[in-house]
């Protein structure tokens, strides 16, 4: 008897603070970056308590790496497990699909990255900062994720690393799930080589945080209680978004200097990424439910429409903050209203120029893949020239800070 499984209803309430939360959070990694680079520490900001407050605010992004993990492994379980159950499942259709979805991006970004770290090296004399960082070998190690493992981040550009620890969980997760689903012993004994050929490639720094990627996963078939009272709903909503904000400040409070990447931090990111499933259990419960909305409506709102330049704003945000901080000379704003007031249009300009890059970039991806699906249909027997299941995973975030 197959697992029920707890998807996304589209259109749905949940979807759409799925959506939402994919969006904020992007944005909050921008918003992250930016308060270090424009504004000066907060040793010397002052003592008021809403400029403590605020950087106080402003400084938990590295904390956020488990709650893109978590809702990445319940999209991509979600999308694999449904692949499964109806005879669907095909690595050709899988990579294709989590390639595509990750090189419409960061490829540009990549080339984006590598212009505006020259304009910083032209304009500003940067070149010792970029030095051994802009090679074609850092290029092509990026490209195919292996930044934090066999390369650095490509320009410096920090929020590439976390692309690596999420396209080797995507390549683990589907080797586990078939070591239990293989029809035969020896396609499950070579899965189970290679999901131990890739735990020693990616090192164990990368296959412990796989645990709070799996947190998502365990979302997608643990089962859904119901609560009916509107009281207790509100009281276990309000309960869990506490939680999280005691995670969260836990975690800044006991790892002040982000050691991010380290075992040693391991116990302080899983806290907050279980405390985010949680969360999205009770969203999942509350607001998971049917309703009636037409395709127009559906793809349209500000949740979605934040969703959707997220990846791209996650990905080329970083290089072009870099390039007017020098401009604006480095860490000289003190946050009174006046600076913070050019901050905020600051962080705009960003978010513009990361909905252009998706216009040009994700906007295509329903295409490119309707037209690669149509060269091979899916197992099971969907025939060639019809348009591939577009599951919800498609807009989601990859990864961390």
């Amino acid at each position: 008897m197959p697992t029920p499984l707890n998807t996304l209803r589209p259109g749905s309430p949940a979807s759409r603070h799925f959506d939402l939360l994919r969006g904020l959070a992007a944005v909050y990694v921008m918003i992250f970056h930016l308060r270090p680079q424009l504004f000066v520490t907060s040793e010397s900001a002052g003592d008021a308590a809403a400029i403590k407050a605020l950087y106080l605010f402003t400084s938990l992004g590295y904390l956020l790496v488990a709650a893109f993990f978590v809702i990445s492994g319940y999209l991509i379980t979600s999308s694999i497990l449904r692949s499964i159950q109806t005879n669907g499942w095909s690595w050709f259709h899988y990579l294709s699909s989590r390639l595509i979805r990750l090189w419409i991006v960061l490829l540009p970004a990549l080339l984006l990255t590598y212009v505006w770290d020259s304009l910083s090296m032209a304009f500003f004399r940067t070149d010792g900062f970029f030095a051994g960082s802009l090679d074609w070998g850092t290029f092509w190690g990026n490209l195919f994720f292996l930044q934090q493992i066999q390369a650095d981040n490509f320009g410096r550009n920090i929020p590439l690393w976390s692309l690596s620890y999420e396209f080797w969980y995507y390549m683990l997760f589907p080797c586990l799930i078939q070591i239990v689903f293989a029809n035969t012993r020896w396609k499950k004994a070579i899965y189970l080589v290679l999901t131990a050929a890739i735990g020693y490639f990616v090192g164990m720094t990368i296959l412990a945080y796989f645990a709070i990627w799996l947190l998502g996963s365990l979302l997608a078939v643990v089962p859904l209680v119901k609560v009916r009272s509107r009281r207790i709903r509100l009281l276990l909503l309000a309960g869990s978004v506490l939680i999280l904000a005691a995670a969260l400040l836990i975690g800044k409070l006991s790892d002040p200097y982000h050691q991010l990447g380290r075992l040693e931090s391991f116990p302080l990111y899983f806290g907050v990424g279980l405390a985010f499933a949680v969360l999205l259990y009770f969203i999942l419960i509350f607001y998971n439910v049917h309703e009636r909305v037409t395709p127009l409506r559906r793809d349209k709102g500000f949740s979605r429409w934040l969703a959707r330049i997220s990846y791209s704003l996650y990905l080329t945000h970083w290089p072009v903050l870099l390039f007017c901080t020098y401009g604006f000379g480095y860490q000289t704003w003190q946050p009174d209203l006046l600076h913070l007031g050019y901050g905020a249009a600051l962080a705009g300009g960003l978010i513009l120029y990361a909905w252009l890059v998706a216009s040009v970039t994700e906007a295509y991806l329903p295409s490119i893949k309707a037209k690669l699906f149509k060269l091979r249909p899916r197992p099971g027997g969907k025939p060639q020239g019809t348009k591939p299941e577009q599951g919800r995973h498609d807009a989601a975030p990859k990864g961390g800070v």
